[in-house]
């Protein structure tokens, strides 16, 4: 909450909109309350996650072929060029294990 109040700062006084010290307080104070609020009411309920169902379509077969397709032509290709300007960062994997590769431009 402290930072949406400082975020809040921030935005007023980049659109020159003045907060004076009792709208700040009175804004703190609504904030204290749903804390304490949502403090009384403790953590949310645990939701059973859904099971995920795989549907097949026709849409992914084609983008699976195009992909692979893709890959046979460009397996032999000389990527050193590209390597060496550093454009690209892999930074290890997601919360669910996906690889993370970044582009730098």
């Amino acid at each position: 909450m402290a930072k949406e109040l400082s975020a809040r700062r921030v935005k007023y006084s980049l659109l020159g909109i003045s907060m004076d010290s009792e709208q700040a307080q009175a804004n703190k104070l609504a904030w204290d309350r749903l804390g304490t609020l949502l403090a009384q009411l403790g953590p949310p309920v645990e939701q059973p996650k859904k099971e995920t169902i795989y549907v097949h379509t026709p849409y992914y077969d084609t983008m699976n072929h195009f992909f692979g397709e893709f890959m046979r032509r460009n397996k032999g290709r000389n990527l050193d060029s590209i390597l060496e300007k550093n454009i690209f960062y892999e930074s290890g994997s997601s919360r669910v294990n996906f690889i993370i590769n970044i582009i730098i431009k």
